[in-house]
């Protein structure tokens, strides 16, 4: 219904009203999570750049993490590193933060880096749905990128850090079985994919894990 539309009008002028700095501010970065939101990335950025001066604290690393995530969107992983490391390791955005640095570093050519960072994602303290996900997929990637390095063992360990009930089991699954197969131990391999396969039957993770059964 076009409603971020309206939103981003009444948010322009509170910017260009005889507002307090911590008002402004976040309104400023109301607004640009909103060109964020709608892919106008160089409008979120400049948005982002009118925030000077007090920040509420409420809101302060949630402006940080969306700086760092606009500038991932925008192709410049190097500043989204920069940034990322500057959050906290505690907190509300901690699992997300600790996956994107990990992303941010890969991007940017620090595989090492990249490795060691989702390793420690994929083993943060989680309790809400959302930051266990999280952490699931960060040893999702982790364990693809061992696989592609041919590290088979290390992988289908990350692989088994992955909850059996998360949105990402079924490709966990599928992967650790893979890891078996080209580690040479194919009768290991029976194990997730035994699991797997007594899944739902229109998943291509499940079909993929029949055929290889």
């Amino acid at each position: 219904y076009r409603m971020h539309n309206r939103a981003g009008r009444a948010i322009r002028a509170v910017l260009e009203g005889n507002v307090e700095e911590p008002v402004r501010n976040e309104a400023a970065f109301r607004l640009a999570r909103i060109h964020f939101q709608k892919d106008q990335l160089d409008e979120a950025l400049h948005a982002l750049s009118r925030i000077e001066g007090e920040v509420p604290e409420e809101i302060r690393d949630d402006v940080e993490f969306l700086r760092a995530n606009v500038y991932l969107a925008s192709g410049r992983p190097h500043e989204a590193v920069e940034v990322l490391k500057r959050l906290p390791d505690e907190g509300d955005l901690a699992g997300f933060s600790a996956y994107n640095l990990g992303i941010a570093l890969l991007q940017d050519g620090d595989a090492v880096h990249a490795t060691e960072q989702l390793d420690r994602a994929g083993q943060i303290k989680a309790r809400e749905r959302a930051d266990l996900a999280i952490r699931d997929k960060s040893n999702l990637v982790l364990g693809t990128m061992l696989f592609e390095s041919t590290e088979f063992t290390r992988a289908e360990r990350t692989f088994d850090r992955v909850r059996l009930d998360g949105p990402f089991s079924n490709q966990a699954l599928l992967r650790a079985g893979w890891a078996e197969v080209s580690a040479g131990r194919q009768d290991r391999a029976l194990v997730p994919w035994g699991v797997l396969v007594e899944r739902e039957p229109t998943d291509a993770a499940v079909q993929e894990a029949m055929l290889a059964m």
